[in-house]
């Protein structure tokens, strides 16, 4: 593995190059694609060590860090949904420079695989995509941080004493307020005043989240597809039915993703044996 710092110098991406291993016959790359915010914490260790399965089976492999996540320049609040797609093409023409293969294959985990079919479908060249538990729509998304936000600040294993308590006791009038019906009634509701599970999601990202739509985006793309989901979610369904049999499918019943869940929201993803079966599933698509 060489990490990196790569693109322009004044906003440098930082990332990964994980070279093939053994036979390189294939002479194909690998580009992963993270989730970003608390989901792109989850999935660190996860993604290194997809990335590692990947170079044994023979694939160059590069993950990376979008603008604004990780080690890549920029501030969390200034994170922009047209950047990060902008990113993708950057580090894809980096893992053909570093590793000399011009066939790429994109694996995109969660938000990843939206911001993945985005850039296919705004002209990046690539060879295949493969979905890992992909947003499909991102005010979806959004509404499912928002719950899984107000979970968290209610969770009494989380916080010993109740939030909801300790406002009423030291700030009646602002639970009141958070009590009212009129104004939503949810503690969740906080998470419109900036952040959503300790990272700060502001007006434009959110408005371009909103107008995220998987399926659009996939319908100007023409590349072979790849379905790897660990939950039988009606969105998946609905992409499934969408694109009929362009998609190859493969359920993982039981894989470790819970993405909503607060017992889970800050235990890393363990992909066991998923990291094969993508593997698998990218050498199928490659012949």
């Amino acid at each position: 593995m060489t990490p990196s710092y790569f693109g322009d110098s004044q906003q440098a991406l930082f990332g990964c190059f994980h070279p093939a291993e053994g036979d390189r016959s294939l002479e194909r790359g690998v580009l992963l694609c993270a989730p970003v915010a608390q989901e792109n914490i989850r999935t660190s260790w996860g993604l290194r060590q997809l990335a590692g399965t990947l170079a044994r089976e023979g694939f160059d492999v590069f993950r990376f860090d979008y603008s604004c996540v990780g080690d890549s320049w920029g501030d969390s609040a200034e994170a922009c949904l047209g950047q990060w797609v902008a990113d993708i093409g950057a580090a894809c023409a980096e893992l053909r420079d570093v590793s000399g293969v011009r066939r790429v294959s994109l694996v995109g985990l969660r938000l990843g695989g939206a911001l993945a079919a985005r850039a296919l479908g705004e002209g990046l060249e690539a060879d295949t995509l493969v979905l890992w538990d992909p947003v499909v729509r991102g005010a979806h998304y959004l509404a499912e941080l928002e719950t899984l936000h107000g979970a968290m600040l209610t969770d009494p294993d989380r916080f010993p004493l109740h939030l909801a308590q300790l406002l009423s006791q030291r700030w009646p009038t602002v639970a009141r307020f958070l009590g009212d019906s009129s104004h939503g009634g949810q503690l969740g509701q906080l998470g419109q005043l900036g952040q959503l599970v300790g990272f700060p999601f502001g007006p434009p990202l959110r408005g371009e989240l909103n107008a995220l739509d998987l399926p659009t985006d996939l319908a100007n793309t023409t590349v072979p597809l790849g379905l790897v989901t660990s939950e039988d979610l009606p969105e998946y369904h609905y992409l499934r039915t969408t694109f009929g049999s362009r998609p190859v499918v493969c359920h993982s019943e039981g894989t470790p993703g819970r993405w909503n869940e607060v017992a889970t929201v800050e235990q890393a993803l363990l992909p066991g044996t998923l990291h094969r079966l993508i593997a698998s599933l990218l050498i199928e698509l490659s012949t």
